[in-house]
């Protein structure tokens, strides 16, 4: 379906643009189909930026178009649909968590998170750290500097990413930089788990990063390669002191540490004890998170189906010890990892707004 981008007003000069912008929006959500999802992120929002980048002054004349936000501790992304559920703005920022991240930085990551974007019509922000009313005043004032007259919905970042699920899942599992489990009962979200990377997040990427560091700081001259590399890529030294001394003043050290988790996952694919461990314990305690959410919001599906979204499920190893863990308390239980990103589900509870 094409969308048309129609100025406000249009004289004779601005009708060589309005072509551009009707070629750019019509060819876009195509091509999207045979990118990658990480490309989608890199190489769409240059194209719409090229083409389309004042189309702030352009209203969407034949439908309107829906913006989801996904905010969390490593990055804030933007989609942009229109109402056939095409993408036609695709960007991303970086660290976005109301709890953890400082605000300067927030305010960054939005900006930038939204720079280019289209006139919208509907706006559903799902932020990390989305657990007071405070916070949800906080997190109006930032999507307002931006979009300040759209209808706004607000939303925890988990309430995107079970969105995003495929039909039929009973609870997901959203496992990144923290963890949580959620899903919803007769229309009301519910969660367990969470709890941030001090108090909580069971086999979330903080706490295999802090696995990985932990064994590092203990014998640091029996790291494997992989370690060496991850850490001289985010602290730009090997020393276990200076190393210490920069996760204790990171601005985010949920996200730095984080960081780590890529280089546990090597070193247990390469059968590494430690790492191996840390993929039994953190599988072992997420899967009990997980149950006692099944028995306490849904005792009755026996068979239950549980979503996975979050960058921990891309490595099968945590995947299969994960469902080994889970299958031991619950035997008939089904995991699936959708292929959408959350960000959509955050466009998508957008649209839920114009069909309400």
């Amino acid at each position: 379906m094409i969308v048309l981008l129609v100025p406000l007003v249009t004289p004779l000069e601005e009708t060589e643009r309005t072509a551009e912008v009707l070629l750019a929006t019509a060819f876009v959500p195509r091509l999207s189909v045979f990118l990658r999802e990480r490309d989608r992120f890199d190489l769409i929002p240059k194209m719409l930026r090229q083409v389309g980048s004042k189309s702030k002054g352009y209203n969407l004349a034949f439908m309107p178009i829906f913006l989801g936000l996904d905010c969390g501790g490593s990055t804030c992304r933007a989609m942009a649909l229109d109402e056939a559920g095409e993408p036609v703005f695709l960007a991303q920022g970086g660290s976005a968590n109301l709890a953890a991240t400082p605000e300067s930085t927030l305010e960054r990551s939005l900006a930038r998170a939204l720079e280019g974007l289209p006139a919208v019509d509907y706006v559903c922000a799902c932020f990390a750290g989305l657990v007071s009313e405070e916070r949800r005043q906080r997190a109006e004032r930032l999507i307002r500097v931006h979009l300040p007259t759209q209808p706004l919905r607000l939303e925890p970042d988990y309430a995107a990413a079970l969105r995003a699920c495929p039909e039929g899942v009973t609870a997901c599992v959203i496992a990144g930089t923290g963890s949580i489990v959620c899903s919803r009962v007769d229309g009301e979200l519910r969660r367990s788990g969470g709890g941030g990377y001090l108090l909580g997040d069971e086999g979330s990427g903080f706490r295999y990063g802090r696995a990985g560091l932990k064994e590092y700081l203990r014998n640091p001259t029996s790291a494997s390669e992989a370690m060496l590399d991850t850490l001289g890529s985010l602290f730009r030294t090997h020393d276990p002191g200076e190393i210490t001394t920069i996760v204790y003043s990171a601005a985010a050290p949920n996200a730095l540490v984080a960081g780590v988790a890529s280089a546990v996952f090597r070193d247990a694919e390469n059968r590494l004890v430690y790492a191996l461990e840390a993929v039994q314990s953190e599988t072992r305690a997420l899967a009990s998170v997980v149950f006692a959410h099944l028995r306490k919001h849904h005792p009755e599906r026996n068979e239950p189906l549980v979503g996975l979204a979050g960058g921990i499920w891309k490595k099968r190893l945590v995947r299969d010890a994960f469902d080994e863990a889970l299958r031991q308390q619950i035997e008939e239980v089904q995991t699936i990892r959708g292929e959408a990103p959350p960000v959509r589900g955050a466009a998508l509870l957008a649209m839920e707004m114009h069909t309400t």
